[in-house]
């Protein structure tokens, strides 16, 4: 992921690294702007304990407070039902948008299709 603005945000159980997200203000295929998350991940015997809530809403005080956004945005693999009923149980919505999005696998860079969440930056929390 490349931006003006980056961040890469990590959670930790006694020093070791048991999540991160990456986030971005990445140029859209639409030519707007906005805050991305691009990666988020959380190990296995960590999931279901609210981490990556915890990971997004930090993403979300970044993105309002700091960046003074007014949504964020989040590209999901279409094949990744995991993620997409993560990112709609916190709050994100998806229009049916989807995007050609540019990864890498091992050395090998594949295309994509992605698609688009969206999360309005309303001074509220995600679990609002």
């Amino acid at each position: 992921m490349r931006g003006t603005k980056y961040s890469i945000l990590v959670a930790k159980d006694k020093g070791a690294v048991i999540g991160m997200v990456e986030l971005g203000l990445n140029d859209r295929a639409s030519s707007m702007r906005l805050p991305t998350i691009g990666l988020i991940c959380v190990l296995h015997g960590y999931r279901g304990k609210r981490i990556g809530e915890a990971l997004v809403q930090r993403c979300v005080e970044i993105a309002s407070r700091d960046w003074m956004e007014d949504r964020l945005v989040a590209d999901v693999a279409e094949d990744n039902e995991n993620a997409q009923n993560f990112f709609t149980s916190i709050g994100f919505r998806s229009d049916g948008e989807r995007e050609m999005v540019q990864t890498k696998v091992g050395r090998e860079t594949v295309v994509k299709p992605h698609i688009v969440f969206y999360l309005p930056l309303d001074n509220r929390t995600i679990t609002d």
